[in-house]
């Protein structure tokens, strides 16, 4: 089948996608095709991927169908902005993962960013799942993001991982408190880094203020 001829049945098969066996066919499809663009120059994935995200459908479902496009990077830095630019508030964080699993270092951040700013009050609402913050922290966003409300999210799962119940697997285990204090003492978050400490010790939150948590990084240092 030619490229014009796969286009056209991948936009007919998408209408007619009105159940979860025919969308979760359309991904296996595109996966058995080699790379194919449409009229306007896009990849097949990458309309797809913009139909999840500015669809009507459920968002679980939705996020497990981007997650399976996504299995390995398709999309250029080009694309990854358009469904950025395109995707509605309601689905940030899924427009998140898709910014993730896309792998585009050279744009990565920038568009987590993009999301993170734009979608903030939505994003504070949801809660946020450990594999996306183990996403991130595997992308090398841990000191970008300090700045934005994720970051609380991100500790707590960073924290969470240190109690006994926990079964870390071997990539998540390099994820410790101890490793998030050397990469903020490294990178000058002295409070940061102290609060992380005091808040993994259980401090109540009045004991844990910004001139507690400097002291009490420093304080660290000197029994070093």
């Amino acid at each position: 089948m030619s490229e014009e001829g796969r286009s056209a049945a991948f936009s007919v098969s998408l209408e007619q996608a009105d159940s979860w066996q025919r969308r979760k066919a359309l991904v296996d499809l595109l996966h058995c095709w080699p790379p194919t663009l449409n009229s306007e120059g896009r990849s097949l994935h990458s309309v797809y991927l913009h139909r999840l995200l500015t669809g009507a459908g459920d968002a679980k479902e939705s996020l497990v169908l981007c997650k399976l496009l996504l299995r390995h990077p398709v999309l250029t830095q080009e694309e990854v902005k358009w469904l950025v630019d395109t995707a509605p508030s309601e689905s940030a964080i899924n427009t998140l993962w898709v910014v993730l699993l896309s792998r585009c270092e050279g744009c990565l951040e920038q568009n987590v960013i993009t999301v993170l700013q734009r979608d903030k009050d939505i994003i504070q609402k949801q809660e946020i799942e450990g594999d996306l913050v183990k996403e991130m922290l595997s992308s090398g966003l841990f000191l970008k993001l300090i700045s934005y409300p994720i970051y609380s999210s991100i500790i707590n799962y960073i924290i969470s991982k240190e109690s006994p119940e926990f079964e870390a697997s071997e990539d998540e285990n390099a994820y410790t408190v101890k490793w998030a204090t050397n990469e903020l003492v490294k990178a000058n978050f002295l409070a940061e880094a102290g609060h992380l400490q005091l808040l993994a010790m259980g401090v109540q939150s009045p004991l844990r203020g910004f001139s507690q948590s400097v002291q009490f990084c420093k304080n660290i240092f000197k029994r070093k």
